[in-house]
């Protein structure tokens, strides 16, 4: 086998900055045993007998009946909140593209009229599906067509808006049916009010806390193949001494030159390397000597890795199952990649409660970025970064945007996509392209970009989730943050 010798180590700085948030209790003291489960349906993600689920293109009548199914779901929520906020007012709930001469309320989804350029106020349109004689049956037996309307919103003093979005609206059709003119604007599920926390630009003391850990690739720089940086931050995370450590991928990423060149060498002075070669000589036993200097400081720490859509060997749409599908052969290995047993395999994306209590939602995969791309309408002007994170909470999903983005999901299992329950997650992990490392609550949803240890020229860093240990009195775990009191913080190491 080849030998691979890492570079010099390098150096950990621990940023004293920290995003202030709120707290929940795990019970216990010190670096206990700590319960995790996965939420959610497990079949979502995986096979029969738990091998990797096969996938193959969907039919597009299929893809849009599952996509109507989740506005069915949300549509009699939606109504009742438009209700809410017109007590003294009882318009009638019809569906679109019928026609009233008093003001009724509709329900559908957002689309852009021009697919190939980005929504703004005057492009939007309102689809949705009404049941007919002349069309093809669907999967239920029902008849039904897609009805699109022009949406006009310049009555509406408050919208937040983007293509795919469930939405309920209040106004009049025309007299046609082939436009509704709205007055108000319903854009999701209800959001609790942000709970009291005291700012902070200093991280407080760990100890006492809950300490969860984020790592993300790549791990090495767009021409490298050096992890010795992985290496390092793990040594690092392990004198920490945390609850848990999430390793997001890719470990060897498509878009490495060494590897979309289509002839990987580890060296330039060696030959050409299999990307089975790769994993085996070098990513598995980095991480098998990164895991074992670890365990040395902190055994008792829970390693969880999640997988990407840019693993090179990984080819599930989203949601991905666990990356030991992927590397099973390599670890049965009889030669050794023992440091590796009792590492969690979780899938893509993951939705782990902590304790029955803290509900985290993980995914390797950018999700603020297909909602700021997609053509965000807003009114009143606000950060577009905190309202793309909005729109998450308000449709309860990591991924609502349509066309798809990313492209790579599997629509019959999409499910895994949105919150479990319809619970709102105390924190939202999700590696992004804009805004810098660290955290941003909204709503009482903390927001944490962890980065990337390694960006495509310099290393870059990780974040740390410190949790409070003690939950308000009478409040419900899993209250999606909204019952919980006191900080949480997202503390940033930065890999010099």
């Amino acid at each position: 086998k080849r030998k691979f010798n890492p570079s010099k180590q390098v150096e950990i700085d621990i940023s004293s900055q920290a995003t202030p948030a709120i707290a929940v209790d795990l019970g216990g003291g010190g670096n206990a045993d700590m319960m995790l489960e996965v939420l959610g349906d497990t079949s979502l993600w995986t096979g029969q007998w738990g091998r990797p689920y096969k996938w193959m293109d969907e039919a597009l009548h299929r893809r849009n009946h599952l996509r109507d199914e989740r506005m069915r779901i949300l549509e009699e929520r939606l109504v009742s909140l438009m209700r809410q906020r017109h007590p003294n007012e009882e318009p009638l709930h019809i569906v679109l593209g019928q026609t009233a001469q008093d003001e009724v309320i509709v329900c559908g989804r957002v689309v852009s009229e021009a697919a190939a350029s980005l929504m703004n106020d005057r492009s939007m349109l309102l689809e949705g599906y009404t049941p007919v004689a002349m069309f093809d049956k669907d999967d239920d037996g029902e008849r039904r067509t897609a009805i699109r309307v022009s949406l006009n919103i310049v009555a509406c003093k408050s919208v937040l808006a983007f293509p795919g979005q469930v939405v309920c609206v209040l106004g009049r059709p025309s007299s046609t049916g082939t436009a509704f003119y709205a007055r108000d604007f319903v854009g999701g599920l209800s959001l609790p009010s942000p709970p009291a926390s005291l700012p902070s630009s200093v991280p407080s003391s760990a100890e006492g806390k809950l300490r969860v850990f984020v790592l993300a690739g790549p791990f090495s720089l767009e021409n490298s193949l050096d992890y010795s940086a992985l290496e390092t931050s793990l040594r690092f995370v392990g004198t920490c001494r945390p609850h848990l450590v999430v390793l997001l991928g890719p470990f060897l990423d498509a878009s490495n030159q060494r590897v979309s060149s289509g002839e990987p060498m580890i060296e330039e002075d060696e030959g050409i390397e299999t990307f089975d070669g790769i994993y085996r000589d070098i990513v598995l036993p980095t991480l098998q000597r990164s895991l074992v200097a670890l365990r040395q400081n902190s055994p008792e720490t829970i390693v969880a890795v999640v997988p990407s859509l840019e693993e090179i060997l990984n080819f599930h749409p989203l949601p991905q199952p666990g990356l030991d599908t992927m590397l099973a052969p390599m670890l049965m290995d009889p030669h050794g990649l023992d440091g590796l047993r009792g590492v969690q395999f979780l899938p893509n994306p993951v939705h782990l409660q902590l304790e029955n209590q803290v509900l985290l939602s993980i995914t390797s995969a950018d999700v603020l970025m297909p909602v700021l791309r997609s053509g965000l309408v807003l009114r009143p002007e606000e950060k577009r970064l905190d309202a793309a994170a909005k729109a998450l909470l308000l449709q309860r999903s990591l991924f609502p945007v349509l066309p798809r983005d990313p492209a790579q999901v599997s629509e019959s299992r999409a499910q895994a996509l949105n919150f479990p329950e319809e619970r709102l997650p105390d924190a939202i992990v999700s590696p992004t392209q804009v805004g810098d490392l660290g955290g941003t609550r909204v709503a009482a949803t903390m927001f944490a970009n962890p980065g990337s240890v390694c960006g495509p020229t310099s290393r870059g860093g990780f974040v740390e989730l410190r949790l409070n240990r003690k939950l308000a009195e009478g409040c419900a775990p899993g209250g999606g943050g909204g019952s919980m009191h006191g900080v949480q913080e997202v503390v940033v190491h930065r890999v010099n």
